[in-house]
């Protein structure tokens, strides 16, 4: 299982890559369905991009590096506030692309990318864990005590350990390419 886990973290990309080409291939697109998705989608990036100013190094990484246990900002409401960005991402471009499928396949659709991301992310938030507490110990179990894995039970910041900084937004210059070609398909799809 170790190993299984360990696979999904090092191929986490080039996993949800085909995943999204398929629900691409498959997508029916209305204008309600791309709006709603698009406004999931914002706000993913946009909790992405918040992240990533408090990361200040690239998260894209197969090897897990933290040379600290960053707790503030998004990291004070979620402990992986860029997969939560993530699945946003994801769960918009699904909710776009299902639009125009009756409920029986949209629905389908939607339990599938559901259950691809669970599957996927549930591995690499299980291996960052086992690093991070291996690496901060029980710093990092008392904030795993304190802040929810992925859900928010609330959305008010908490003081922690991190600052925000603009230029750690460079790394996600890879994202906003995948964003523009994905929705700009989703776009020439509309119906």
């Amino acid at each position: 299982m170790k190993r299984m886990k360990a696979f999904f973290f090092r191929w986490r990309g080039a996993i949800i890559a085909p995943l999204t080409l398929v629900l691409l291939i498959l997508a029916r697109p209305t204008l309600e369905s791309f709006l709603a998705g698009l406004v999931l989608t914002l706000v993913g990036e946009s909790l992405r991009l918040w992240a990533l100013g408090y990361t200040g190094q690239p998260t894209r990484s197969q090897d897990l590096v933290a040379p600290e246990l960053i707790t503030a900002g998004p990291y004070s409401v979620v402990r992986n506030p860029l997969y939560l960005g993530n699945v946003l991402n994801a769960l918009g471009v699904t909710v776009a692309a299902m639009g125009g499928h009756g409920p029986r396949d949209g629905l389908l659709i939607f339990l599938g990318a559901v259950l691809s991301l669970v599957v996927v992310y549930g591995a690499c938030i299980a291996v960052e864990e086992e690093f991070l507490v291996a690496r901060f110990g029980d710093d990092y179990e008392d904030y795993r005590s304190r802040v929810p894995t992925l859900v928010p039970r609330r959305l008010r910041l908490s003081p922690g350990h991190g600052a925000f900084l603009f230029p750690s937004w460079r790394f996600e210059f890879s994202t906003f390419g995948w964003l523009v070609l994905v929705w700009s398909s989703l776009a020439m799809r509309l119906r």
